[in-house]
């Protein structure tokens, strides 16, 4: 039986925070893909968040600059394999001393999305994905106005990104045996779209602010 077959689809989407099935599922997953398949995968989750976290001003110079070029890095190492180090490793030193005065999730997962690229581990793609979904959370509760800690059910935009994530890890295990650089860049290129778009609720329609295509 094949990873792909034990995946239930519907337990990883709805699964509460606190219960750790989501986690499990998606290592499991990852641990079945190839170093920049993992890369492409936190790259997408990354990328979706963008207008949200330029609203919220998660960048250096607070213009996206930054955030658009740790982005295409880690794009640039799926599609390619190859990573300026020297880059790189400036970029995550920024990120990390970003953090030493934030806490804010969607910097944590730009700078666990780039240890992805770096290091090509399923643990650092897992991170980068449970930052994205605390990110949705926290943006989601700002604009409805709920303090509240918990809820029985995840928010929409994080059921939503949940579901792609679904459609993508299904994706790349069709090719994982031979990476192709065209799933890699069907990934950024739709996870820009649907950044740019951003299905909501249509009873609560929301905009947000959008990365051109190149980052930078």
């Amino acid at each position: 039986m094949t990873v792909t077959a034990l995946f239930d689809a519907e337990a990883f989407i709805r699964a509460t925070p606190e219960s750790g099935i989501y986690e499990r599922q998606l290592r499991q997953q990852l641990d079945h893909l190839p170093r920049p398949y993992r890369a492409a995968f936190a790259a997408a989750c990354a990328e979706r968040l963008t207008p949200w976290s330029l609203k919220a001003g998660i960048s250096a110079d607070g213009d996206g600059e930054q955030l658009g070029i740790c982005l295409d890095v880690v794009w640039e190492s799926a599609l390619h394999g190859s990573l300026r180090q020297p880059w790189l490793d400036a970029l995550l030193r920024s990120c990390r001393a970003q953090l030493a005065t934030a806490v804010d999730s969607p910097l944590r997962a730009i700078l666990a999305c780039l240890e992805t690229a770096q290091t090509g581990g399923a643990e650092d793609a897992v991170r980068t994905s449970q930052y994205v979904g605390r990110a949705w959370c926290e943006f989601e509760r700002r604009d409805r106005g709920d303090t509240s800690l918990h809820r029985s059910l995840p928010p929409f935009h994080l059921l939503l990104e949940r579901r792609r994530q679904c459609r993508d890890l299904s994706e790349l295990h069709k090719t994982a045996a031979t990476p192709s650089p065209n799933v890699v860049g069907r990934l950024r290129d739709r996870a820009m779209t649907e950044a740019a778009r951003i299905e909501d609720d249509p009873e609560e329609p929301r905009t947000g602010p959008r990365r051109q295509a190149g980052g930078h």
